[in-house]
């Protein structure tokens, strides 16, 4: 807020627009101390045309009707109605100052043109142009020569001459003449002609605001008292956010960031199940292949007077003794290859985790439990091993008939036989349950692949300790029936090698399983919606890349007509991709244009469609209407289920 000719005050923002937040908080501040506010947009315009002649880089304030014709030396002769003007009518309402009217040698009646540039996302700065009918002339004092109108303007206001200008819009310093340098040193930022304010509106409204200033009268009050009462009642009415402020609980932002994103602890595990599984079956393998191998010494002890208790206990022993130099040396190892990891990471794959900041960290308490673990499930799977061997006597092992007496007896025939139907069924309860979002999708997924392999390969035990008939009677498929042959010999080391392959196949098929996208990159319904790259620019694009005069001015290549750029306005914010390891708080956020809703890029999974060009293109959905404060959002499906 600053004091301006009038005496008045003149409300305005740093960014040069008041927003329409902070317009309605002061007109509620002044309406507490019983003030009112006379709004004011002015602006730039390139040229003010009339009977041939021109006034170059000019500016313009629009103002409400009776402050103008307040000051006005002469009645108006031409239509003044302001109301609703339309945008290509010539009999919108125009006050000349003296020293326009001169130069163009105007007089009520005339008609004049206003040249001006105006911004949009989807052409960028282009030119305007409207018609007005002048209303009257300003003598050369008061508003006509009151350079407060205008909003201090770096790199433009502040300059000694008006060749020194340095805008961020193109200017042509040929077209201006000594006597436009003679006004600037004479009344500086003070307007050249004066428009209906809600004509201003019309045609120079922008996505900050319409207005530029808010004067408030003093009248017979004393300025700095009335100033100091004006701002406490706009520091009450008007928030920080208005004017792009924004209060950040730092500590809470970043103790919620730290929490980081989906709990992948559940995947993890079960992903980690089947390694987990398959590494016990290759113990178990190992273990049984060992006992095989050592059947005969271990007839041989029960010989002498061993019973099975004992003959256990020196074969867990020993068992339990390589577990433990196993454990020792696998702790170490996970040490080494989890800093080996963390160091790749840093470094040679620092693109798949976008940081040099991750760090290894070591607890001790998972590190000793492991190694327990480790030491469990190998006395698990000497036990296991040993099994057999309880129901065998001293001489089946000694003479290898204890390879015989397998498990053929009705009752263990027919718990595997439940086994098998039994896990089957439950598997189709989870997948059903899965379907109809009773049980979570990696719960039915996983779980039911479990169960399903647990049935296969309890139908496999059934069919390998079956009898066949025909051994090698038959001449065809010889190897082949001989390879099914030797698989019944041993049927439970064969079920265990199965096992170890068919949960390592699992595993494989369960991560192509969670792949999502198309080869197709060249698609537009692929994952990267048909481009080829990605390009972020550090200020904004003013030109067209898709246009040969857009692509020279932007100093691209020439001569290329295939090339297809889609253009987005940026709000940074935080990565919400799988390269963030923290929770976004503040999510980048990037506008569409038209252009690029029409082209219907990239496959959705899910939308608020309601129609069937909706669910055709479901980005047309960013142009319905809403509620109020309701911004209509399309977002990445992965992003949304496992980031946020």
């Amino acid at each position: 807020m600053r004091e301006v000719p009038g005496p008045a005050l003149s409300i305005e923002s740093e960014s040069g627009y008041l927003t329409d937040e902070m317009v309605r908080g002061a007109e509620q501040a002044l309406d507490e101390i019983g003030a009112t506010a006379t709004p004011a947009l002015t602006y730039l315009a390139t040229s003010i045309r009339a009977n041939g002649r021109n006034t170059p880089y000019s500016l313009v304030a629009a103002l409400p009707r009776a402050v103008i014709d307040a000051e006005t030396s002469a009645a108006p002769e031409a239509p003044t109605s302001a109301a609703a003007p339309d945008a290509g009518a010539t009999s919108r309402p125009i006050w000349l100052t003296q020293w326009t009217a001169d130069d163009l040698e105007a007089q009520p009646g005339d008609a004049v043109a206003l040249d001006y540039f105006i911004w949009s996302d989807a052409d960028g700065l282009s030119d305007g142009s409207a018609e007005f009918v002048v209303a009257g002339v300003l003598p050369m004092e008061g508003l006509a020569i009151d350079a407060t109108l205008a909003p201090e303007y770096p790199g433009l206001s502040t300059t000694e001459d008006i060749g020194d200008w340095d805008p961020p819009f193109p200017v042509d310093l040929t077209r201006v003449r000594d006597k436009d340098e003679e006004f600037w040193d004479l009344y500086r930022t003070a307007p050249k002609a004066f428009i209906d304010v809600d004509d201003g509106q019309l045609l120079w409204d922008s996505p900050y605001g319409n207005l530029t200033a808010l004067r408030v009268a003093v009248g017979l009050r004393e300025a700095p008292a009335f100033g100091a009462e004006v701002e406490a009642a706009l520091l009450k009415q008007i928030r920080p956010s208005a004017a792009g402020f924004r209060t950040i609980p730092v500590r809470t932002d970043a103790m919620t960031a730290a929490a980081g994103t989906t709990d992948f602890g559940e995947y993890f595990t079960y992903f980690s199940f089947f390694v987990v599984v398959a590494s016990l079956l290759l113990t178990l393998l190992f273990f049984r292949l060992g006992v095989e191998q050592r059947a005969a010494e271990i007839g041989l002890l029960g010989a002498l007077g061993y019973t099975p208790r004992m003959v256990a206990g020196l074969l867990l022993s020993e068992g339990v003794v390589l577990a433990m130099v196993g454990a020792a040396v696998g702790t170490v190892g996970a040490l080494g290859y989890s800093s080996l990891i963390m160091l790749a990471l840093r470094t040679l794959w620092i693109d798949a985790v976008g940081t040099t900041e991750l760090q290894m960290h070591a607890a001790a308490i998972p590190l000793v439990a492991g190694a327990l673990g480790g030491l469990l499930a190998t006395v698990v799977c000497v036990l296991a091993s040993l099994r057999t061997l309880w129901r065998s006597s001293a001489r089946q092992l000694m003479s290898g008939g204890w390879l015989d007496a397998q498990e053929t007896a009705p009752e263990s025939r027919r718990r595997v036989q439940q086994a098998a139907w039994g896990s089957a069924a439950a598997a189709l309860l989870l997948i059903i349950g899965g379907s109809i979002g009773v049980v979570p999708p990696a719960v039915g997924f996983f779980g039911s692949g479990t169960l399903l392999l647990v049935s296969g390969l309890s139908a496999l035990a059934l069919w390998l300790r079956g009898t066949s008939a025909q051994a090698f009677t038959s001449a065809r498929w010889p190897l082949v029936r001989f390879g099914v042959r030797n698989a019944r010999y041993r049927p439970a080391r064969s079920v265990l090698s199965t096992a170890l392959i068919a949960s390592a196949t699992f595993l494989i098929v369960s991560v192509g399983a969670f792949r999502q996208g198309t080869d197709d990159s060249t698609s537009k319904q692929s994952s990267s919606g048909g481009f080829s790259l990605i390009a972020e620019s550090v200020a904004a694009l003013m030109h067209d890349p898709n246009t040969e005069a857009g692509r020279d001015a932007l100093n691209l290549i020439q001569g290329v007509d295939d090339i297809h750029v889609a253009r987005f306005r940026l709000r940074q914010g935080d990565d919400a991709s799988c390269l963030n390891l923290y929770r976004p708080q503040n999510p980048r956020l990037i506008g569409a244009t038209a252009d690029f809703i029409g082209e219907n890029r990239f496959s959705f999974s899910d939308s608020l469609a309601s129609n069937e060009a909706e669910s055709t293109n479901p980005w047309l959905l960013l142009d319905q209407p809403t509620e109020p404060g309701v911004v209509p959002v399309i977002g990445d499906a992965t992003s949304l289920a496992y980031v946020f």
